[in-house]
């Protein structure tokens, strides 16, 4: 368990897809932005289907700007998508403006998707910013990003770093990735934290994809649990953040839920008290309008205190003010003392047995421990029923009849007692 002094800790965190180089082009199907008219999604599903076609050998027909788009656009429009490509994409003016937008972030811990350059760029910047860094690359040849963790020189130190790359199902070829680092407080080094940064399968309009990206999400979870485990970490409050390149966290959940019944694999724990930081929507472009990046946070040991207001967007991005077609997120946290843990899960395991409950997610054996302490407030290893209506009465909760009768038969059958929701 951790000390008193755990919620006294408070840091914020910063989580910025920053459009890499390598597909920072307005000239793809999926932007073309500039244009007058604006492409319309006609238009662009035939360039879509233009930009993919290819002949019997697998050759692309019409690779390369302009021929898969000039029979749509025209001589005029092409000049339009091109000048706005030099102003609002290239990396020399980009990455001036992604220095200058970092530089005024006050967050103690950085978390960078689509993250190219980053021997270059990036790892140098982010020193002279003040912080250190970890960067992991996505296993496909042919990209260069990948995933960034940075930190404050003068608040964390690196105890540990790995990374877990997937595919869209488990023979996929691997093609993403997800970085993991534990990172210490320098001025309470028996404190930790694990942050961990992905990149999920793209196409968040693509419902068939869905079952990919859980296949992913479910993969982050396993190789998390392995990772907490390998630093004795098991019980380091955690936070996850990513484009994961869907509109809803929690249906991605429950995919993975579904796919994870099947394998019985140990998980981390974050998975059944995931919380995400509220947004509206973080990425505008022609082509959608979608929240897709996320901070998820283990709300069993952290607190949100705050976040930072997006702006709401009735133009396109990249442009002169946002150098990347996603916005960043900003949120900050304080850690739960152990009392508050243990009160939260009490909360939470009387409301698992309620006849009126609509707790959609099982409690861990962790929590179950933790509310069983709460009640058994001499520690003999007994909830009697004082016990239960006091704690109740504490947590300001009116307990039915036949709810306290459920749960006293519980404990008459376990010697000694042993509560399951």
């Amino acid at each position: 368990e951790h000390s008193a002094s755990t919620a006294q800790k408070r840091f914020s965190v910063f989580h910025y897809n920053v459009l890499a180089d390598q597909y920072g082009s307005n000239l793809q199907p999926w932007f073309l932005m500039g244009a007058e008219p604006p492409v319309s999604n006609e238009e662009r599903k035939h360039m879509h289907e233009q930009f993919y076609a290819r002949d019997s050998d697998g050759r692309l027909l019409n690779k390369g700007w302009p021929n898969w788009s000039a029979d749509t656009l025209g001589p005029e429009r092409m000049a339009q998508v091109e000048a706005y490509d030099v102003e609002n994409f290239s990396w020399e003016g980009r990455s001036e403006k992604l220095r200058a937008k970092i530089a005024t972030v006050r967050s103690d811990v950085l978390t960078l998707v689509e993250c190219d350059h980053y021997q270059d760029f990036w790892s140098s910047t982010l020193d002279e910013l003040g912080f250190d860094s970890v960067w992991q690359k996505r296993p496909r040849d042919s990209s260069t990003d990948g995933c960034c963790i940075a930190w404050r020189k003068d608040t964390f130190e690196l105890a540990g770093s790995s990374s877990v790359s997937f595919g869209n199902s488990l023979d996929g070829a691997h093609d993403r990735v997800c970085l993991f680092s534990l990172l210490r407080w320098k001025r309470d080094p028996e404190q930790t934290m694990i942050v961990a940064t992905t990149h999920l399968a793209r196409n968040p309009e693509d419902k068939r994809m869905a079952w990919a990206r859980g296949y992913q999400y479910a993969s982050i979870f396993k190789k998390m649990q392995e990772f907490s485990a390998q630093h004795d970490a098991t019980a380091s409050p955690t936070i996850l953040t990513g484009d994961l390149n869907c509109g809803d966290v929690h249906e991605l959940a429950g995919v993975t839920y579904a796919l994870l019944a099947f394998t019985a694999s140990p998980v981390h724990p974050l998975l059944w008290t995931v919380e995400d930081v509220p947004s509206p929507v973080t990425t505008v472009t022609d082509a959608r309008d979608l929240r897709i990046d996320y901070i998820l946070y283990q709300s069993s040991q952290l607190r949100l205190l705050d976040t930072k207001p997006l702006p709401i967007l009735d133009h396109v991005i990249p442009c002169r003010e946002h150098p990347s077609d996603h916005l960043p997120l900003q949120a900050s946290f304080t850690m739960k003392s152990d009392w508050m843990r243990h009160e939260e899960s009490a909360r939470k395991w009387v409301q698992c047995i309620s006849e009126d409950s609509t707790l959609l997610r099982p409690l861990s054996a962790e929590a179950v421990q933790r509310a069983f302490s709460y009640f058994d407030q001499d520690g003999n290893g007994r909830i009697t029923l004082e016990d239960l209506e006091r704690g109740c009465v504490r947590l300001g909760i009116a307990i039915k009849d036949a709810e306290c009768d459920v749960i006293m038969n519980m404990c008459a059958e376990h010697e000694p007692v042993s509560v399951v929701c």
